[in-house]
């Protein structure tokens, strides 16, 4: 056989042979190609297995660029293999796109991981992704693959993470993409966030994220995330920032962002650096310092608005050393700096803030802090200083501030307040020293001392005093005060303040009125609108006094109605007892006063007057008193105030007097009158009635804060015949008509008569005839017995009554007659002086008799209160 042919033939088998193979190989690889999902589903747990976890997995789709798994699932064995501390890893649905050109160097081209939920915890072993990265197998020894990840990206993730601290959870979507560096950069958008099981909702983070280095215990590693914004539960970040670098187990972080809610000025910024602890599960082995800074502008404290307290910058340094905090820090404030101090123990569990233990100490300066509801001018705060101490969640409080008017100090105790509520529990006191504080239209201010006992439970605070006095220096005091007051916040504010105890005085030598006992109530709803009632009563319940209103105090308008029951004077209630400014001034009082109607505050005036009006009414029923040199009897009248301070009345109010005794009995009165504001009293007109003629004083003005008044009686028609009958006095008669003057002048409440003169207007007759002639008369002689026989028909060319009287003297009437009797000496003229002044009590009793209150008035007293 030809060597050729043998050749051939052999190169035919080993065709035929490797054809075989080939098709065999094919037929192996389509078979492999076809089952090889389900191969893999069965070889992963094994694989698993040997890297020290558990884990499954289902195949949806495996080539040779992509893959896709479903319902995969990867865990430890234990928390000493594998992965220490991690816990369970699913998803719902893996893609993996990759290049296999370069095996056994596997390029993962992009992971997506949709549905993923992965939980992990940082303990005593500390933390790693690395087995995720590089696999090994038992006995340590590297496996053959090499895997790079160039782009991951997550859809839906939730992680978990249970720290020290306690657990942090999240919810995220984005991507990650590797660098010619080797460092990760990319998107993401966080849709939920929770710190210890407490959600901070709604959250709406989106930024960008970069991180570097994955040792097995992040012994070295670099991160940084920049978000857009972050809305926390309503605190919103603008660009918040944080900046993470891991070196030689040193941690370095500076973590700021904008808070527009808070900062609007500018943004806060936290730095701190540290050793990492070997043994994470013990906060206490933390050592870091940095501190917080920032710009505070504008910065809104809880429950205080900004005009009453703004804030500038602030920093505050910290300094953790295995579990003692150090704080130390101030804030430039509207009204001066305030500085913080504190140190203290973090506790084991910080999820539990109850086991904190902490003191310190914030101070400051004051200078122009505006209170609620209290203008500057009337009280000003200087420097103030509060102590704290916080032990295992309870908050003490102790501190002074320093005021214009003096000192305020305040202590309190209670549990930590948490959250947006306040807790049950709290008491407190505060205690007040102040005097000189500034009242408008008050020279010296006012005085506060006495302690307030404070308490909340329920959602209530309670204040409560058993002894406080309020004093306006030289004006009044209210003392003995013992007061509850509540403060709800039921979508309003309200304060209910009531007023079981207190004594009222008149801090002046002579008082205007007794010790009166005070009760009452007020409520403030919302801030704004108060409503009130006070009763203000003396010893003995003769004086009883009841004011009730309502006032807002934002608009400072309010009215209030006045009403005080009727006043009866008698020897045992006497006026210079309830009102001892009147004691020595009038006296012989008798008859009944009561007052009723309203006081209005109109807002906008003066804070000197508070621009107050009224319609308040004062009625005096058959009122007499004595007033030094000056009696008055029966007063009948109702008058109208339309400003209640200082005193003042419309023109045209009336009064009815049955006697004005000054030196000449004046009866029968009526007179207008009007009160002004600087205590000036017109006497518009009047109407006085004697003996069928009139008795005026012309349109006058008396100033009631001078001690000299001047004015003078002008009398007409005063009828000779009526006046003789007023006159007790056995056989007098007579006609003619008698007009004059009489000028008065009250000085220091001595009243005087100089020059004052009665005349007649023409001849008339006076006639004197008694039975009895009196003895004065019949000793004098024979002067005496010629001035009775000629009294008998003396027919008077003129007639004129003289009248003087010196201060604090009686009143000298000296009577002049010239005329004739004609019967008597041929009608001889003869002139007589004679001093007549006892005349005038009987004038003064008889001229009472027919008098009667005006229909004018008496209408009006009987409307009084209607």
């Amino acid at each position: 056989m030809p060597i050729t042919a043998s050749i051939g033939r052999r190169l035919f088998v080993l065709a035929g042979g490797l054809f075989a193979a080939i098709t065999a190989m094919a037929i192996l690889l389509a078979v492999l190609a076809v089952n090889l999902p389900a191969v893999v589903e069965w070889a992963a747990p094994v694989v698993f297995d040997r890297m020290g976890l558990k884990g499954n997995l289902r195949i949806s789709q495996l080539g040779w660029q992509r893959a896709v798994i479903l319902d995969a699932r990867i865990g430890p064995d234990s928390l000493g293999d594998g992965m220490p501390g991690e816990k369970a890893v699913t998803a719902g649905r893996v893609v993996l796109d990759y290049d296999l050109s370069e095996f056994p160097e596997i390029r993962l081209r992009r992971i997506v991981l949709s549905g993923l939920t992965a939980e992990a915890a940082i303990d005593a072993g500390g933390f790693t992704l690395e087995p995720l990265i590089t696999p090994k197998f038992e006995g340590g020894e590297e496996g053959f693959l090499h895997l790079t990840v160039e782009r991951l990206e997550l859809d839906g993730a939730s992680l978990r993470v249970d720290t020290p601290l306690g657990p942090v959870a999240l919810d995220l979507s984005g991507a990650v993409d590797k660098g010619p560096s080797g460092a990760f950069s990319g998107e993401f958008q966080v849709t939920h966030i929770a710190l210890s099981g407490s959600p901070i909702a709604p959250v709406d983070l989106a930024g960008r994220v970069s991180f570097e280095g994955a040792g097995v215990q992040l012994d070295s590693a670099y991160a940084q995330v920049e978000g857009k914004r972050l809305n926390a539960g309503g605190v919103v970040v603008d660009n918040p920032r944080l900046d993470l670098t891991l070196l030689d187990n040193q941690l370095s972080l500076r973590l700021e962002g904008l808070m527009e809610a808070l900062t609007p000025a500018g943004p806060l910024v936290l730095t701190a650096q540290g050793p990492l602890p070997g043994d994470f599960s013990d906060p206490g082995r933390l050592e870091f310092s940095g501190r917080i800074a920032g710009s505070l502008d504008g910065l809104v404290l809880p429950g205080v608005p900004p005009e009453i307290l703004s804030l500038g910058k602030g920093e505050v340094s910290f300094n953790l050393n295995r579990g003692r905090l150090g704080l130390k820090g101030a804030v430039a404030t509207s009204a001066g700096p305030l500085t913080l101090t504190a140190q203290g123990s973090l506790p084991d569990d910080f999820s539990d803030p109850g086991r904190l233990v902490f003191a310190g100490r914030i101070a400051g300066s004051l200078d122009g802090l505006v209170l609620p509801g209290v203008p500057p001018e009337i009280l000003s705060l200087k420097k103030g200083e509060v102590s704290f101490s916080l032990n295992r969640g309870r908050l003490d409080l102790e501190g002074a501030v320093a005021t214009s008017a003096g000192p305020l100090s305040l202590s309190a105790n209670g549990p930590l307040p948490l959250g947006p509520g306040f807790p049950d529990g709290w008491k407190g006191k505060i205690l007040a020293g102040l005097s000189g504080m500034a009242v408008p239209g008050l020279d010296n201010g006012i005085a506060l001392r006495g302690s307030l006992d404070v308490a909340y439970a329920g959602g209530v605070f309670t204040l409560s005093s058993s002894n406080t006095a309020i004093t306006a220096p030289g004006l009044a005091a209210l003392t003995g005060m013992a007061f509850t007051a509540t403060v709800k916040n039921e979508g309003a504010r309200t304060l209910d303040l009531t007023l079981t105890a207190g004594t009222f005085r008149h801090l002046d030598p002579d008082p205007a009125v007794v010790a009166l006992t005070v009760s009452g109530r007020t409520v403030l709803a919302g801030n704004r609108q108060a409503t009130f009632s006070l009763t203000a009563r003396d010893q003995g319940d003769a004086l009883s006094l009841h004011i009730s209103g309502i006032h807002d105090m934002a608009a400072g308008k309010g009215r209030a109605k006045v009403r005080m029951a009727p006043l009866a004077f008698t020897p045992a209630v006497t006026p210079g007892e309830l009102f001892p400014l009147l004691s020595g001034l009038i006296g012989e009082v008798s008859g009944q006063v009561e007052m009723n109607g309203g006081v209005a505050c109109n807002g906008g005036g003066p804070s000197s007057d508070f621009n107050l009006s009224s319609d308040l009414k004062l009625l005096a029923r058959d009122l007499s008193f004595t007033a030094g040199d000056v009696r008055m009897e029966r007063i009948n009248t109702v008058i109208t105030f339309d400003r209640p301070w200082p005193p003042a009345t419309p023109p045209g109010q009336l009064a009815a007097v049955a006697l004005i005794d000054t030196g000449v009995p004046l009866s029968d009165n009526l007179i207008v009158f009007q009160l002004t504001p600087d205590a000036k009293l017109r006497v518009e007109r009047t109407a006085i009635h004697l003996a069928g003629g009139r008795v005026q004083v012309a349109d006058t003005v008396f100033d009631l804060t001078g001690d000299t008044h001047v004015f003078t009686l002008e009398v007409s028609d005063l009828d000779l015949a009526r006046l003789a009958e007023l006159v007790d006095l056995e056989g007098l008669s007579g006609n003619g008509i008698l007009a004059g003057r009489i000028p008065v002048q009250v000085q220091d409440d001595s009243l005087v008569i100089k020059g004052g003169f009665l005349q007649s207007t023409g001849p008339g007759v006076l006639r004197y005839t008694p039975l009895t002639a009196p003895a004065a008369l019949q000793d004098s002689g024979e002067t005496g017995r010629l001035l009775l026989q000629a009294l008998e028909n003396f027919q008077y060319k003129a007639l004129k009554v003289d009248i003087d009287r010196e201060g604090g003297g009686e009143t000298v009437i000296g009577l002049h007659l010239k005329g004739a009797n004609p019967d008597l000496l041929e009608g001889y003229p003869l002139e007589f002086n004679l001093n007549v002044s006892g005349m005038l009590d009987a004038i003064l009793r008889n001229s009472l008799a027919g008098y009667r209150v005006p229909d004018a008035i008496r209408k009006r007293m009987e409307s009084f209160g209607g």
